[in-house]
């Protein structure tokens, strides 16, 4: 990890980084991406999706990386192995904090969220209505009927150009206690 943070300092060309399906463990990346001041102002895609490693140590890092980037235009952490719903909300959070993050679109697809992550999402939505995002992609969890409830509601008002929510809808449980079976269902804003 010590040759990608060299790298990443050494290089002032690159403006997208892909290391998807390497099995990376985010928390190094997002150490060598806050390291690196080019990266901070210059990196527009981020790709760590398909069995990359994040715990919430490591989303907390990335975090603090994507509150500081000033040119980050694509996040995409599709099928990340260990994403919690909590750090799935810490990271829309902490883009939607960031003024300089004004058309980003964050992909959190795949990663089998549950109805609490659900609600996460949805409390760092409302919590920050300002147009970062442009595109938002939610596809493929298990947020059940309340959890969809929730973030229909957040959404409601979010100048976003593209919303993924295909995720499947459980029986009428509570947030909280909602299993997501059920088949799918999807919906779209324009």
């Amino acid at each position: 990890m010590r040759a990608l943070g060299a790298a990443l300092g050494a290089s002032r060309a690159h403006t997208a980084l892909d290391v998807s399906a390497t099995g990376i463990d985010v928390a190094a990346l997002a150490c060598a991406l806050r390291a690196s001041a080019h990266a901070h102002h210059e990196l527009r895609q981020l790709d760590v999706s398909g069995g990359c490693i994040c715990s919430n140590e490591a989303a907390s890092q990335l975090c603090d990386f994507v509150r500081h980037a000033s040119a980050l235009r694509s996040l995409r952490l599709r099928d990340v192995r260990g994403l919690s719903g909590e750090a799935a909300g810490a990271l829309v959070k902490a883009a939607l904090r960031n003024p300089a993050l004004g058309a980003l679109a964050l992909d959190l697809s795949a990663n089998r969220l549950d109805a609490r992550a659900a609600d996460h999402l949805a409390a760092a939505l409302q919590a920050h209505p300002h147009p970062t995002f442009v595109k938002l992609m939610l596809s493929g969890h298990r947020f059940g009927a309340n959890g969809m409830g929730a973030l229909l509601l957040a959404l409601r008002g979010q100048p976003l150009v593209h919303v993924s929510l295909d995720c499947a809808m459980g029986g009428g449980g509570s947030s909280g206690n909602d299993d997501g079976g059920g088949r799918g269902a999807g919906a779209s804003a324009p």
